[in-house]
């Protein structure tokens, strides 16, 4: 308190005021013995105060989610009277929406506090702005801010940097992943074709060397933190030579219509195409796509050829163009089943249409799927179509005709099938078809016997012919023998029996008469014979010819078997040649040489046989000359030591005329 006694004058002074200043003050005389004390009116002391500091309830720093309504509040307490809170951004421009302020007494009931709230959706854009809270009053001198700074959390934005130009095999390929995310925690991951790459941790990502199938590889990086995940792709391009990913598709058009084929080929760089038609190499487009106007010059095969530089080409499948002919039905008219059976009909058409369809009908009725006693399955190829009508257990109705009707765009085609039943085979029926196999079996047999019989039988007539025509031959040379000799010489005794008679006769085998001798050789007498006998000179003929048989003497005779065995050398014995040719003997009579002795002995060298000398005694019979039976060996009475093929001679008398 302030004041001068002389005065009498006191003044109240209070330094440094504060809110608790505030009040009602009165003065007051104090009492003075009995004087009453005395007060002042009162004085009120209203202090001002002028509003806090701003603070942001958020922070410094707000972080928040691109997107998302973000609130921040800002407070602003103890003043008198109370503050006035503005937002700004960091250009100093006032935010006027979105805000809502509100004051209060605080406790002292002096003071007041004030509180504004501002909402807002940041963007992307908005990350790192600043947002300031301004305080002010109409005491304050200048008003008092404080700031906040907006940070979005927002997933990872990728950018993959690698060089996107064409390798060839052997390079390698580098990636790498820049990332901007907040958090800046970030976690990375590659992927190659679809592959983890387990040991790959970081933003870079390095192929040593590409090779075939890494060409037009996908590489991935997925980059992740707190708030999402984020990927980013590249594609290794690879130079590689052209491949066929789409081939023309053949086309059914009708006549004036336009057909059209496209081809799609996969290659680095991108592939050239052309067509050709048929066998032709000559380009008739160069486009991936063909048009052609259906006809008949146009109708025909043709391929898609895609080529890359420095690689071969890669030719398509051919694709036929072809012209919408009417169906045409190639199934049997007659078709079988079995009683009581699930039997098939078949309707089988070609095609060259697009809208192709087959029904069926039983005696003009048509059949539909909704007949349980039908089922209709169809197949279809690219020229052939196939219906085929299954009937459930057939009955004697069901036995008759169906119809078959084939339609496209162009026409149609109807075909009658008489369905008939198949007869069971009986088990008799099935044996009289055996017996009836075996009796035409055995018959061939018998056929095949016959005939090589026959065979056989004119090889042997061949045989017989062969030996005529020899005998034939032999009895020529005979004859032009005896007409030489007797030309030369016709006071012979042998010329003279010829001419009397004596010497001729029918049998074509009969060789020379032995010249005159003083005796017979010793190896053709009977071994009963005696040397000095009156004995007829004799001459040798084959049994192959026994025409006729003579015999003159009741004496026995000898006749020599020859058997086809070696014999040794005997001086004793004539050597008796049995060559095919020969008829003659060669004995101590050898001297006479004939035009058949020749040929027999030039035969003999290539048909020459040694044999062996045995004697067969015959019984005389008549001093006349008999004619044998049919079976002239018959006639003899012979012995043989065995029954070896052998081959006979027989002795016949000379004398005589032979009959």
């Amino acid at each position: 308190m302030v004041g001068q006694e002389e005065n009498r004058e006191w003044s109240l002074e209070i330094s440094s005021v504060t809110i608790r200043d505030d009040a009602v003050y009165q003065c007051q005389v104090g009492a003075s013995g009995t004087a009453s004390p005395i007060r002042s009116g009162p004085a009120q002391l209203k202090v001002m105060v002028p509003p806090g500091v701003p603070r942001i309830m958020q922070g410094e720093v707000m972080e928040t989610v691109d997107g998302v309504e973000t609130v921040l509040e800002c407070s602003s307490s103890g003043g008198r009277p109370a503050g006035e809170i503005v937002w700004k951004d960091e250009e100093g421009k006032e935010i006027l929406t979105n805000t809502m302020t509100r004051t209060k007494k605080l406790a002292d009931m002096k003071t007041f506090e004030t509180i504004s709230v501002l909402r807002l959706k940041p963007g992307i854009e908005d990350d790192r702005k600043k947002i300031f809270c301004s305080v002010s009053s109409d005491i304050s001198p200048s008003p008092t801010s404080t700031m906040t700074v907006l940070r979005l959390k927002y997933k990872p934005r990728i950018k993959l940097d690698y060089k996107s130009e064409a390798l060839n095999e052997g390079d390698s390929f580098t990636a790498t992943c820049k990332v901007d995310a907040y958090p800046e925690q970030v976690e990375y991951s590659w992927y190659v074709n679809g592959k983890l790459m387990e040991l790959e941790k970081k933003d870079k990502l390095t192929i040593l060397k590409v090779s075939k199938k890494h060409g037009n590889g996908r590489v991935e990086c997925q980059a992740r933190n707190s708030v999402g995940m984020a990927t980013a792709e590249a594609t290794i391009k690879l130079k590689y030579g052209p491949t066929m990913l789409t081939h023309p598709s053949s086309a059914k058009v009708r006549e004036g219509m336009t057909a059209h084929f496209s081809c799609l080929a996969d290659g680095n760089p991108a592939p050239r195409y052309f067509w050709t038609k048929g066998d032709s190499n000559e380009a008739i487009s160069f486009s991936p796509n063909l048009s052609l106007v259906a006809s008949v010059q146009t109708v025909g095969n043709y391929k898609c050829q895609a080529m890359v530089e420095g690689f071969p080409a890669v030719v398509s499948t051919s694709a036929k163009m072809s012209l919408v002919t009417k169906p045409a039905i190639m199934s049997d008219k007659d078709q079988f089943g079995k009683l009581g059976e699930r039997i098939r009909l078949e309707c089988r058409a070609s095609s060259a249409g697009n809208n192709n369809s087959i029904s069926w009908d039983k005696n003009g009725i048509p059949i539909t799927m909704e007949n349980t006693k039908y089922e209709i399955r169809v197949i279809d190829k690219e020229y052939e179509h196939v219906s085929e009508l299954f009937v459930e257990h057939a009955d004697e109705h069901d036995f008759s005709s169906y119809g078959c009707k084939a339609t496209n765009e162009v026409g149609s085609d109807y075909l009658v099938i008489n369905l008939e039943e198949e007869k069971t085979v009986e088990s008799f029926d099935i044996l009289y078809i055996v017996i009836g196999i075996f009796a035409i079996v055995i018959i061939v047999l018998l056929l095949i016997l016959c005939i090589v019989l026959c065979k056989r039988r004119n090889r042997s007539n061949m045989k017989l012919i062969e030996v005529a025509n020899d005998q034939s031959k032999r009895r020529e040379k005979m004859k032009d023998y005896e007409a030489d000799k007797c030309a030369e010489d016709e006071d012979d005794e042998w010329c003279l029996g010829i001419k009397e008679g004596r010497m001729s006769g029918p049998d074509p085998d009969l060789i020379m008469p032995f010249k005159k001798g003083n005796q017979i050789p010793r190896n053709i007498l009977s071994e009963h014979e005696d040397e000095e006998d009156d004995v007829p000179k004799y001459m040798l003929t084959p049994l192959e010819d026994e025409s006729q048989m003579f015999n003159k003497s009741q004496k026995s005779f000898m006749i020599q078997r020859f058997e086809k065995q070696p014999i040794s050398y005997n001086t004793s014995c004539s050597s008796i040649n049995m060559s095919p040719f020969s008829s003659s003997l060669d004995s101590a009579n050898s001297g006479m040489e004939s035009p058949s002795n020749s040929v027999a002995k030039q035969a003999a060298i290539e048909f020459e046989k040694p044999f062996r000398i045995k004697n067969i005694h015959i019984a005389g019979r008549n001093q006349a000359y008999a004619k044998p039976t049919d079976n002239a060996k018959a006639n003899m009475k012979y012995t043989l030591e065995d029954d070896s093929d052998d081959q006979y001679v027989t002795l016949l008398p000379s004398e005589h005329p032979i009959v």
